[in-house]
């Protein structure tokens, strides 16, 4: 066998293995990206709607329901795009067995992991929004709830005073008793 004829095989076969470890690598980093973002969503949103705003008491749901299919095309696309990317290194790798370094990329990874890239986004500004409402919707009820609440105190005698604490609705407050 020449040089050349050795030098060609001894790059193919390291342009090879460089290949199954992108492989691996980007199968383990998917399956790692899949699981945060699932796990995640869904975990931030259950937990606010749980803990902190009831899902009854809960305004624009629309806002929180487009964010979680947003979550689920998000992790359906990058489900699609990592086969798609499997499929298109395994070509890689049978033309370069063949001799074969002629290889052109598919567009279509760009444009899945671009479409990803959008559903996250958005989906994560529409939960955002969903939550900034939420929460000062939440804020204003506290708010009200608290300017509603009175506190009045009216001292009898020395040792005798009297305390009234409740909501005012519609109140009309006149002392009567005279102190001597």
């Amino acid at each position: 066998m020449s040089d050349s004829n050795q030098n060609t095989e001894e790059i193919k076969r390291e342009y090879i293995k460089d290949l199954y470890t992108d492989f691996r690598y980007g199968i383990e980093k998917f399956d790692t990206q899949a699981l945060y973002l699932s796990s995640g969503a869904l975990a931030i949103s259950l937990a606010f709607l749980k803990d902190i705003v009831p899902i009854n008491e809960a305004v624009c749901l629309i806002l929180y329901y487009i964010a979680l299919i947003l979550f689920g095309l998000t992790i359906l696309i990058g489900f699609v795009a990592h086969y798609i990317s499997s499929r298109q290194i395994m070509a890689r790798i049978k033309k370069i067995e063949k001799n074969d370094f002629n290889v052109q990329d598919n567009d279509w990874i760009g444009l899945i992991n671009k479409t990803i890239i959008a559903t996250l986004v958005i989906g994560i500004g529409l939960l955002i929004t969903f939550t900034v409402i939420n929460m000062n919707v939440a804020n204003s009820k506290i708010d009200k709830q608290k300017t509603n609440n009175i506190l009045i105190e009216k001292s009898l005698s020395d040792s005798i005073s009297i305390q009234i604490k409740g909501e005012v609705k519609d109140c009309i407050y006149i002392d009567t008793c005279k102190n001597n």
